[in-house]
């Protein structure tokens, strides 16, 4: 659905049957902060519906979270901090991933081990209110695979701040054993 407001029938609409918060989600620290949606109904796979690959954790760890790995970021939220609407249309943005170490000296809150950073420090590209939990994607030999979730940032869109992301491949296990757990019910 690129446009919010228009018809386009490529639209779904997918009940959710339960969502699962990570368990240990920490709202002070912002860490674990991921979330499974369990469908009510399958989702159809169309041009438009693809499901998000999932890079392992060596691939993750040594290919796609390398400093300066472009990403591609994508929401429907505000397109800065002072507007009051949000996107209409799909917006995106790109990316590289930069170092935690480098992208600490930006931010006043700390970053974890489960939190990837991104942006450009002089640039106004950013997520915003409304893209939490979009997606953070890597195109590496012709697939795209979900690297981060939109998390957090100090503000959005600001020159000398980095957007945080949480890392995808760091939930691998939780991930898996959550959905044998919907596989026996």
């Amino acid at each position: 659905d690129y446009d919010r407001f228009k018809i386009e029938g490529t639209e779904m609409t997918l009940p959710v049957k339960q969502p699962i918060a990570h368990p240990q989600y920490n709202p002070i620290t912002v860490d674990n902060d991921i979330a499974l949606l369990r469908l009510a109904t399958p989702a159809k796979f169309s041009t438009y519906i693809l499901p998000a690959c999932l890079p392992s954790q060596n691939l993750a760890e040594r290919v796609l979270h390398r400093n300066g790995t472009i990403t591609v970021v994508t929401g429907w939220g505000k397109d800065n901090e002072t507007s009051h609407r949000f996107s209409s249309t799909l917006n995106f943005i790109e990316i590289p991933i930069i170092d935690n170490k480098e992208c600490s000296r930006h931010m006043m809150n700390n970053l974890t081990q489960n939190m990837l950073c991104g942006g450009v420090v002089g640039q106004i590209k950013d997520a915003c209110e409304g893209d939490s939990g979009g997606p953070m994607m890597t195109l590496f030999h012709d697939t795209w695979f979900l690297v981060g979730l939109v998390s957090w940032g100090e503000g959005c869109g600001q020159k000398d701040k980095l957007g945080i992301y949480t890392k995808v491949s760091s939930y691998l296990d939780w991930i898996d054993s959550v959905r044998q757990g919907w596989d026996k019910v």
